[in-house]
C-alpha cells in the first residue's frame, strides 16, 4: 500500500495500481480501504466510471468512512451527474461534520445549481478551517454582495488577510465595490485606488472612481 501512495505521489499511476493490487491480494481485508486510493488514482487518470465501480465495493463493505462518500461524490461530478453528486457530499458531511473539502465540494455544487444560500452556508462553513483560500473568499464575498449582505462580504475579507491570504487587485477592486454598495464610500474609494495601483488597466474600478 505505500508503494502504491508512494507510486501515486510521483506520479506513476500504473505502477500505483499495481502496487495497490498486489497489497488487496496480500490481505483481503484491507480491500475496501484500498479501493479507495484505487479509486483516487482512476479519478486523477481521469477515468471516473472505473472510480465508480470501486467506490460502490468500498461502500457497500465500509458503509462508515465519509471518505468514500466524499470520493464518491467527485466521482458523480466528473461524469456529470450533479444532483447525485450533492447527495454523496451530503452523506459525507453528516458521518464527518468536519470534512472541509467536501463542504467545499458542497458549496460549489449548489452554487452551479443556482442554489446561492446554501451554497454560502457551506462555503462559509469551509472557511472555517481554510479562511485564506482566496479563491473561495472571492465566491463567499460574490454571493454575499449579490445578497447585499456587504459588511459580512467585508468581515470574510478581514478575516483572510488576517489567516495571510494574498489579495490580488481583483480582490482590491471587490472589496471597494463591495464598499460603494454598503454606502461607506470613502473607503470604497481607498480600495478602488489601491486596485488601480496595483493594475493600471483596472477600467472597472476607474468606473467608480
Amino acid at each position: 500500500e505505500f508503494r502504491g501512495k508512494l507510486a501515486r505521489s510521483m506520479g506513476d499511476l500504473e505502477d500505483a495500481r499495481r502496487y495497490f493490487r498486489l497489497a488487496i491480494k496480500a490481505d483481503p481485508s484491507v480491500e475496501a480501504h484500498v479501493n479507495g486510493h484505487l479509486a483516487e488514482v482512476e479519478l486523477e487518470d481521469e477515468k471516473p466510471t472505473q472510480a465508480l465501480q470501486l467506490l460502490e465495493k468500498s461502500i457497500t463493505q465500509r458503509p462508515e468512512i465519509p471518505r468514500f462518500y466524499f470520493l464518491m461524490g467527485i466521482s458523480q461530478k466528473a461524469i456529470g451527474n450533479e444532483t447525485e453528486a450533492l447527495g454523496f457530499l451530503n452523506r459525507c458531511v453528516i458521518l464527518d461534520p468536519g470534512h472541509r473539502k467536501a463542504w467545499k465540494q458542497i458549496g460549489l455544487q449548489l452554487r452551479k445549481l443556482s442554489r446561492p444560500s446554501e451554497a454560502l452556508m457551506a462555503l462559509q462553513r469551509y472557511l472555517r478551517y481554510k479562511p485564506a483560500d482566496i479563491d473561495v473568499v472571492r465566491i463567499v464575498a460574490t454571493l454575499m454582495e449579490s445578497m447585499q449582505i456587504f459588511n459580512g462580504a467585508v468581515s470574510i475579507y478581514r478575516t483572510a488577510y488576517a489567516a495571510k491570504a494574498i489579495l490580488a487587485d481583483r480582490d482590491a477592486f471587490l472589496i471597494g465595490r463591495i464598499l460603494y454598495g454598503a454606502g461607506r464610500f470613502e473607503e470604497a474609494e481607498l480600495w478602488l485606488k489601491k486596485c488601480v495601483h496595483l493594475n493600471s488597466y483596472a477600467w472597472e474600478a476607474f468606473h467608480y472612481l
